[in-house]
């Protein structure tokens, strides 16, 4: 099946034959390697166990020359070599104990060969056969009759006998295997022809239904099995089809008669989807009108209570002013009279009033100015301020170390900071801004008339935006004061000097200059909380 697959288009006969071929080669060359393989190392084994026995014989023999330091006898024993090509190398070593070292003591070398180099420093490496560059290397030691160490017996031993035998049964494979690829040549044409002849009278009638899109015509059936069966399935396939085609063209006819009442019944509903769309245009238009004239009317009823509230505050201050003035203007008249009369304990009494009246104006006036002052933070005087880099914790402990003296009581009320050490890029005079109206309004109205509690501020940068949290244990709030404390001049303390202008300049910072967003939850003698979250620009 994959040998069909490997080239788009190959044909059954083809594929056939390949298949056949290719998988009679692979399980030959297979079985010949594999054969080759095993047979080539059961060689080379009784190769080193000859290596291993003529070496056992030589260590018998030249140990008596070693004993009588004989190397005459020695190059008698070892020129009997000559007569086998099997060997081509021996050394023979004597063991000198006095000095307890190993010398060379004769050799022998195959006369077609070089020598070899001194294996005495390494003699005792060889005493486990070992093959390379096709010779095979060992060594044995040589005792006497008392078990002492006489010296060391070396022989090279050549494996040109293996790699001939391995060149002649690599011919021998490959010739079986050219022999195999040809016999399965043959018997894959003969099988070819026989299963091709069925299928080829199939393919001769479908290739007819093909082109004349005759489905009356049926395919024949083949004497195998497996083609006979396919063969009835396609009829019974055909039969089908047939069928099919024809209540498709009943369907069809029954789909135009419903198409062309579908299309009739389509034309008079839009007509009256365009009536009525129509008239919902005209309702949204008018609906559109009214929600524009009321944000109108909103926005009119905010701009005049802001204007009222504004008017309210200054005119407190201003009207005081203006009154101590008034009251400076007659102390003046009754100052230049007592002038004229020269009383002096009526002097000191009008200094002292003139005194007190314009402390009055100051006070007043200083106040005037927080007010305006309150009114342009409103106006965003930081609107044009670029971001700058500001370490977090570094600047939550400023703002702390700012604002802890506005403490009552700084032993029994506390500003616990808890901070990360993330770096980041946001304008900071509005967040100072923010920092401080939060501490200041859980200082002056979370613990009024307490004496003790916990402000707990919190920064820290998540995902890209800075999240802060004061939470205050203080009095808390009336739910009618928190939904509405963004609103501009609403406040509990206003007899203590408090516009009410902090939380909604809090609120225009974050939401409209910073673009984030804040929220307050607040439960009365419980507390108050707020979170913020302002996007920035985090530093590495």
């Amino acid at each position: 099946m994959v040998t069909l697959a490997m080239v788009k288009g190959t044909s059954i006969k083809q594929g056939l034959l390949l298949t056949v071929i290719l998988v009679t080669g692979l399980a030959v060359a297979l079985s010949s390697t594999i054969n080759l393989l095993i047979q080539s190392r059961n060689y080379e084994a009784s190769l080193i166990e000859r290596a291993e026995a003529n070496i056992e014989i030589l260590t018998v023999t030249v140990a008596q020359a070693l004993s009588e330091n004989n190397s005459a006898l020695a190059d008698n024993i070892l020129s009997g070599l000559q007569q086998t090509n099997f060997i081509t190398h021996a050394h023979l070593y004597r063991y000198v104990s006095t000095t307890d070292r190993i010398d060379f003591f004769t050799s022998y070398n195959r006369s077609d060969l070089p020598p070899l180099p001194n294996r005495a420093n390494n003699i005792e490496d060889y005493t486990q056969a070992t093959t390379a560059s096709g010779s095979i290397e060992i060594a044995r030691p040589i005792y006497n009759p008392d078990h002492q160490l006489l010296g060391y017996m070396y022989i090279r031993a050549s494996l040109s006998e293996l790699n001939n035998y391995i060149w002649k049964a690599s011919t021998y494979a490959f010739a079986s295997f050219a022999l195999s690829l040809l016999i399965a040549g043959i018997l894959s044409n003969v099988l070819r022809r026989y299963l091709m002849r069925p299928l080829i009278e199939v393919n001769e009638v479908a290739r007819q239904i093909n082109q004349t899109r005759n489905y009356d015509l049926r395919l024949p059936p083949a004497e195998l099995l497996e083609i006979d069966h396919f063969s009835a399935s396609m009829n019974k396939v055909l039969d089908k089809l047939q069928l099919l085609m024809r209540k498709a063209r009943e369907s069809d006819l029954e789909h135009h008669n419903v198409v062309e009442d579908l299309e009739s019944k389509i034309q008079q509903r839009t007509s009256a989807l365009r009536t009525a769309n129509q008239e919902l245009v005209d309702t949204l238009e008018q609906l559109h009108s009214t929600q524009n004239k009321r944000l109108e009317t909103e926005r009119l009823a905010a701009m005049s209570n802001m204007v009222a509230g504004i008017a309210h505050e200054i005119n407190t201050p201003v009207g005081l002013s203006v009154t101590a003035a008034s009251l400076i203007e007659d102390k003046l008249e009754e100052l230049q009279g007592q002038l004229e009369e020269g009383n002096k304990e009526k002097l000191n009494a009008i200094y002292a009033e003139f005194v007190n009246n314009i402390n009055i104006v100051q006070r007043n006036l200083k106040r005037a100015g927080e007010l305006i002052g309150s009114f342009r933070s409103l106006a965003f005087e930081h609107a044009k301020e670029e971001p700058s880099v500001i370490y977090l914790e570094q600047f939550g402990n400023i703002m702390v170390d700012r604002l802890s003296p506005l403490l009552k009581n700084p032993e029994k009320c506390k500003i616990e900071l808890s901070t990360d050490d993330s770096i980041i890029k946001i304008r900071r005079h509005p967040l100072e801004g923010i920092l401080t109206e939060l501490l200041e309004n859980a200082i002056y109205h979370g613990f009024k008339n307490k004496d003790h509690g916990i402000i707990d501020l919190r920064l820290h940068v998540k995902e890209g935006k800075l999240l802060i949290q004061c939470h205050d244990n203080g009095v808390g709030m009336s739910e009618e004061i928190q939904k509405r404390i963004f609103e501009p001049f609403m406040t509990s303390s206003r007899s203590s000097g408090h516009p009410g202008l902090g939380m909604h300049l809090v609120y225009n910072l974050v939401t409209q200059l910073l673009k984030g967003k804040i929220s307050c939850t607040s439960v009365a003698d419980q507390g108050t909380k707020f979170d913020i979250e302002i996007p920035v620009q985090v530093e590495e």
